[in-house]
């Protein structure tokens, strides 16, 4: 993997922001007000964010490397792994960055590109699993308490068809061949996953907290720009945001995320100011912040043939 030929794409990312920027300027946001209300947050806090982030990184990290048997030592793997988002968050559409994702760890530790492409492949399932959770509550609110158990029941019977050849056998008559194979060879990681239940409970749980994690910085990004929203609304905002972003072709989900981000959050009450802010300082910490550190990181890192 050429470490130059990823910048390719990083005028694609800077031009998209430049673009939304534009769009969000000529439909009346007021941008400069947004600015300045980020810029009045104490740098205490921006550090505990920062903190909150960084914690986040390396329970992500500790899920990928429970997800398949490898001798790889933590430390130069938590490095890859957040190169592996850099390179992800440039490439055009999420799934296809997602895709590129095991390029890095083969060309930086030396994984097999199929045995990095199975885990990355269950840390997107489990994500999926237990993002219907937390998406749920805000249709909850919105729409019928009885939501939560209809998702919890669709989660539950996932898992037990998880662990038969069922999906494996309907995948099969997808007629597109290499969609077809990629769907059968994820649906078998995720079946070898779910049937050890030590190896599923603990991807389960670092999953769990992971979001956690991400919500609770997402809440504290909206009470410092002076939203007043729960625990609970800042925890489905953040997953509308992120569903949204998986509907983006292009780099890191941009555009989508920050427009679904935005509309949620003035859908939950938050002044159109507020919702800017939040959703601009939240992409400093999920998008930004691995922008820049992976360029920081390219001419210090060593790729193998």
């Amino acid at each position: 993997m050429d470490d130059r030929r990823t910048l390719i794409y990083l005028p694609i990312s800077i031009l998209s922001l430049f673009l939304l920027l534009l769009v969000a300027s000529y439909l009346g946001f007021d941008l400069a007000s947004a600015g300045s209300l980020i810029l009045s947050v104490d740098p205490l806090y921006l550090t505990i964010l920062a903190l909150i982030t960084a914690v986040e990184l390396v329970l992500k990290t500790i899920r990928f490397k429970y997800s398949f048997k490898h001798n790889t030592q933590f430390s130069p793997l938590l490095h890859s792994y957040f190169f592996s988002v850099f390179v992800s968050f440039l490439v055009p559409v999420r799934v296809a960055g997602e895709g590129v994702r095991p390029l890095v760890f083969k060309s930086l530790d030396g994984i097999d590109y199929k045995q990095s492409l199975s885990a990355v492949s269950i840390e997107r399932i489990m994500d999926m699993l237990f993002l219907p959770l937390t998406f749920a509550t805000t249709l909850t609110l919105a729409v019928h308490p009885a939501i939560p158990i209809l998702v919890f029941i669709f989660f539950c019977v996932l898992l037990a068809l998880a662990r038969t050849d069922l999906l494996k056998t309907l995948s099969r008559h997808i007629p597109h061949e290499k969609i077809s194979s990629f769907i059968e060879g994820t649906l078998t990681e995720l079946q070898r996953v779910v049937s050890d239940g030590r190896r599923l409970a603990t991807i389960s749980i670092l999953t769990i907290t992971i979001w956690v994690l991400a919500s609770i910085r997402f809440w504290l990004i909206i009470q410092l720009v002076g939203g007043n929203l729960s625990l609970l609304e800042a925890s489905s905002a953040s997953a509308f945001a992120y569903i949204f972003s998986l509907l983006s072709i292009l780099p890191g989900g941009l555009v989508a995320f920050e427009g679904g981000g935005v509309g949620v959050l003035l859908y939950l009450g938050l002044g159109q100011t507020q919702a800017i802010s939040a959703i601009m300082l939240e992409r400093i910490f999920t998008y930004w912040l691995f922008i820049i550190g992976g360029v920081a990181m390219l001419p210090h890192l060593k790729f193998r043939q």
